[in-house]
């Protein structure tokens, strides 16, 4: 069996170990978080979603969504050659990083805008018309869960 290593190409009748990819892994997941969390904060202040946002004023969202962007970019790929051979993440665990990365990212978003902006955001969740994903400019995403969790409650015992 042949396989490239570096430049050269080997025979061998198997192909090298592959190296402990448990910190690639951490890498790679920390690089999808950092970056993600990133996005959601230019989309929270472009769009003046306080919902997602962790700043009152856009501005701050900006400057930390880029940062946070920049700064995952650098540590990702700064850390080490990334067009080695070995150790490799397959399709599978760049998918589930991916996956999990961005599922952990969202989670992490929703709770910390909440818990940072509950007491500036006063809006009764009951009389609140808005729904959907524009309710988000308004709430953070508790009260949301919240309404929506009384609306099908009631929406059972009616049945």
């Amino acid at each position: 069996m042949a396989f490239l290593l570096g430049d050269t190409i080997v025979f061998n009748e198997q192909a090298p170990p592959v190296g402990d990819t448990t910190v690639l892994t951490i890498l790679f997941f920390l690089y999808v978080f950092g970056a993600s969390c990133g996005v959601l904060q230019l989309v929270g202040a472009y769009s003046r979603m306080a919902g997602i946002s962790f700043f009152k004023r856009p501005a701050y969202g900006y400057v930390f969504g880029g940062a946070a962007i920049l700064g995952m970019n650098l540590m990702f790929f700064l850390s080490g050659n990334r067009n080695v051979i070995e150790p490799r993440l397959e399709g599978a665990q760049l998918f589930g990083g991916t996956l999990a990365g961005l599922a952990v990212a969202v989670a992490v978003t929703l709770a910390v805008a909440h818990f940072i902006r509950r007491k500036e955001i006063s809006v009764d969740a009951d009389t609140d018309p808005v729904e959907g994903f524009q309710a988000l400019q308004k709430q953070t995403y508790l009260p949301i869960i919240k309404r929506v969790w009384h609306r099908l409650k009631n929406k059972d015992s009616q049945v």
